[in-house]
Order: C-alpha cells, then sequence, then structure tokens
C-alpha cells in the first residue's frame, strides 16, 4: 500500500511540474501574407486548465478552452469569428505548436517573463 501511494504521488507530482514548465513566455515567427510576423505566447497554467494571450504587432488574442495534460496541451483563439484550434507539446525549452492553417508545426522558444514584441 505504501507503494501505491508514493507511486501515486510521483505521478502527480511528475504532472504538476511538467504543466508548471509551460508557464511564462514563449517567442516565435510566422510568415503571412505581408511577410514575417513575430508572436509572443504568454501561457499561464492553473491545474490543468490553460490561460494566455498570444501577441503580434497587431495586437493580443485571448487563449480560451485550454487544456493541459503531462506535456501535452491545446486551447482555441478566436480570430475574426472564426476558432481556430492548436495543439502543442512541450519539449524542455521548446514547444512544437501545431494547427489550422499550419502546414508543419511551429517551434516557440522560451523567452525572459518581461520579453516583448519586438524584443530580442
Amino acid at each position: 500500500m505504501k507503494t501505491f501511494v508514493a507511486v501515486l504521488m510521483l505521478l502527480v507530482l511528475s504532472i504538476t511540474c511538467s504543466a508548471q514548465k509551460l508557464d511564462g513566455n514563449w517567442k516565435s515567427k510566422m510568415t503571412g501574407p505581408n511577410g514575417e510576423m513575430n508572436l509572443l505566447y504568454t501561457f499561464k497554467v492553473d491545474a490543468d486548465t490553460l490561460k494566455g494571450t498570444i501577441t503580434t504587432d497587431m495586437g493580443s488574442l485571448q487563449i480560451v478552452n485550454g487544456k493541459v495534460k503531462g506535456n501535452e496541451f491545446s486551447f482555441d483563439i478566436n480570430v475574426n469569428d472564426q476558432v481556430m484550434s492548436n495543439k502543442g507539446v512541450l519539449e524542455g525549452d521548446i514547444i512544437k505548436l501545431s494547427g489550422a492553417g499550419m502546414e508543419q508545426p511551429m517551434e516557440l522558444k522560451r523567452v525572459k517573463n518581461d520579453a516583448k514584441i519586438d524584443a530580442k
């Protein structure tokens, strides 16, 4: 019985640690019709819920319906009344993000918490 409780506690702790590593700011770039665009993702995990924003030079979008399970997560964004679903996998200080309109996963890199969209 003690072994079962210890294994259960270790499992809960590992899931919590993975989710907490997602917290913070992540940067990437995307090529659109008007050229290259800088993206700043700000994630905040609360238990298995993901909240945050995506900021570009044109403004910010709220993350909705965010869920976290281990090192995998998902969320939606609303762009001009169209809901776009996204899925990600956390791999250390890199996130592989895929979603609607992406031919291949986008790579996000962790940046300092005070990072801005135009900061390097």
